[in-house]
């Protein structure tokens, strides 16, 4: 037995005693256990994919040498994994500093060290693919991040009808990773920013993950601004957008619509039939500097409504690439994505700062003045939603590799054509909220959990280990 497992505790006197059933006695004993053994499995993906290696090389550690106690490293690991097994809260870094999971999983020791250690007051301690995709759709949205409080940047939104931040969200739809977030005030302009999101991530994408990229969004997005920067590149980047319905447009669109209600008044029946009908309109119009193309969608009215309803699509794809159907068909995958955000809100619901109070003599200096701490107080959040992001992308790659385990040929089911067979909660409750008993034993760690669960991650193990690491360059 090991040092640790050779003092003997006494057996505590029960001091609970249910009234419903007599015979039920509660005690405290001194085995290591957790709630949250999945944890070694999240562990195994930030390993496999250099993901803290990474992010180690790109952040700039202003603390003495002489003076940290928790590498970068750690610091990051813990993070990553409080978040991605649903703790919302730093602080639940504190009260789970025991638990033999979390320790393992996120120190830098090896062997059985991390749980020898002595117990103090610490903070425990994109995903890259060998795959290179043909093609990568990329969608923009954004999404307010509902606050209660006079948080810094924060603003009352109309649209959404509360007090947020109104954050713009990068992901792309063929494996759902979030590649980026930008915080932004809660009254932010919907496409603020999504010029220089896409410029600063377009480069990377196609010189490490995809051949070909092509950008989607909703009518918020589509300024001549946006339009530009992705025409004016050495390789033009494809796109897909909606677009409101301006005067411009509906005095365009006026003779296809006439057209379209006559033969809905002559034959009922057949039109409603139809899946859409598409027309090809060419438009400058007052928010473009030049022409590009725009096509005309109508859909027949469903059950109870009499008019049909019409919308705009603008791309840079010709007619011959991309026929009006299959542009339909693509821009309203889009979906899928929006799904994906759902998911990320649901499941880490990113839990921002409120704090704009200043350091009283940190380190001995004199507090910060207080637009200083507004400003440090926006930054945080910021770094809060990019830890979200990326312990979004860790449960998203965990949940893939589950997915394909759940298949005979690794392929991952769906509902339908595009949506994950499984939810981020379902993969997070099914997976890594598994109960274990810890023992050490001849400076070996053993994790003994239940059979039902080992089941499963056998099946998970064989396609985790064939996971690679793909240098990142910035």
């Amino acid at each position: 037995m090991g040092e640790a497992e050779t003092t003997q505790v006494a057996e505590q006197e029960p001091n609970i005693r249910p009234s419903f059933n007599r015979a039920v006695r509660i005690e405290a004993r001194p085995d290591r256990l957790t709630a949250d053994a999945g944890v070694m499995l999240m562990r195994e993906v930030m390993e496999r994919t250099g993901l803290i290696d990474w992010l180690e090389a790109h952040f700039d550690d202003p603390r003495k040498a002489d003076q940290v106690t928790y590498s970068m490293s750690e610091l990051l690991r813990t993070q990553l994994a409080l978040l991605a097994q649903g703790w919302t809260s730093a602080a639940a870094a504190d009260h789970l500093r025991e638990d033999p999971a979390l320790r393992l999983s996120v120190s830098d020791r090896r062997q059985d060290m991390p749980l020898r250690a002595p117990s103090t007051p610490r903070t425990p301690d994109g995903l890259a693919s060998r795959r290179r995709y043909a093609r990568l759709t990329l969608d923009v949205d954004s999404l307010p991040i509902e606050v209660h409080g006079q948080q810094a940047g924060s603003a009352y939104n109309g649209y959404f009808g509360t007090r947020c931040y109104h954050p713009l969200i990068l992901g792309a739809a063929e494996h759902g990773h979030l590649f980026g977030a930008i915080l932004r005030p809660g009254n932010a302009n919907t496409a603020e920013g999504a010029a220089t999101i896409l410029r600063d991530y377009l480069g990377w994408i196609e010189n490490h993950l995809a051949w070909e990229v092509i950008v989607r969004g909703d009518a918020g997005f589509p300024a001549d601004a946006l339009l530009a920067v992705l025409e004016q590149r050495l390789r033009p980047t494809q796109y897909v957008f909606r677009i409101r319905n301006y005067t411009p447009l509906r005095q365009m669109a006026r003779p296809y619509v006439a057209g379209y209600l006559q033969d809905l008044r002559e034959r009922p029946d057949e039109v409603r039939q139809e899946p859409f009908r598409a027309y090809e309109l060419h438009s400058q119009g007052t928010k473009w500097k030049r022409a590009r193309r725009v096509v005309l969608v109508i859909v027949p009215p469903e059950d109870g409504q009499l008019l049909p309803r019409s919308f705009y699509l603008i791309t840079n794809f010709s007619a011959a690439t991309m026929p009006a159907a299959k542009l339909l068909k693509l821009y309203r995958q889009r979906g899928t994505y929006e799904q994906q955000l759902g998911d990320f809100m649901n499941t880490l619901a990113p839990h921002l700062s409120s704090t704009t109070r200043p350091k009283s003599h940190y380190r001995g200096d004199a507090p910060a003045p207080y637009a200083r701490t507004t400003r440090d107080a926006f930054d945080t959040n910021q770094a809060i939603l990019s830890l979200n992001v990326l312990a979004h992308n860790v449960l998203n790659m965990g949940r893939r590799i589950a997915e394909r385990a759940q298949t005979r040929h690794g392929r991952p089911r769906t509902y339908g054509r595009s949506s994950p067979a499984m939810s981020l909660h379902t993969f997070r409750e099914h997976y890594l909220k598994v109960p274990a008993r810890i023992t050490l034993h001849s400076r070996r760690v053993w994790i003994s959990i239940a059979q039902s669960t080992a089941d499963l991650w056998n099946k998970w193990w064989q396609y985790i280990e064939r996971l690679g690491v793909v240098s990142v360059v910035n």
